[in-house]
């Protein structure tokens, strides 16, 4: 589980190995679980997600796509069954917030996080004048 590829919506391709440790308290994190024979619906989430990257950097959302050699510890390590295909996002908290097979769509997870006391929050502190 120390380190996981990471997907820069900002930035081209992938960036090289982060903890996914230093996002705690700072960031969002959707993971996505490439399963066997599911490789389209993993492509499509991608996608969609890309679609969307003003609205990802706006709630603080950083994609994260787990080698291969350390999905099984990963899934482990978040409790999940070892063939899981799918998204799941994690909180600031690091707990998970939401765990769907693929695809799912942007509006779901941006309804779910704008939800949430800390989002609310964010978005007072935003609207307010300096």
């Amino acid at each position: 589980m120390k380190y996981l590829w990471i997907f820069g919506f900002l930035s081209i391709g992938l960036l090289q190995a982060q903890n996914l440790e230093k996002y705690l308290w700072k960031n969002r994190v959707i993971l996505l679980f490439e399963g066997n024979g599911h490789k389209s619906g993993y492509q499509r989430q991608l996608e969609v997600l890309q679609s969307e990257s003003k609205e990802l950097l706006e709630r603080d959302i950083v994609t994260v796509l787990p080698k291969n050699g350390e999905k099984a510890l990963f899934l482990e390590n978040l409790g999940l069954e070892n063939d899981f295909y799918g998204l799941v996002l994690l909180g600031k908290d690091g707990g998970i917030k939401l765990k769907e097979e693929f695809v799912v769509q942007p509006q779901i997870i941006f309804r779910l996080i704008d939800a949430m006391p800390m989002r609310k929050a964010e978005m007072r502190k935003k609207n307010r004048p300096n």
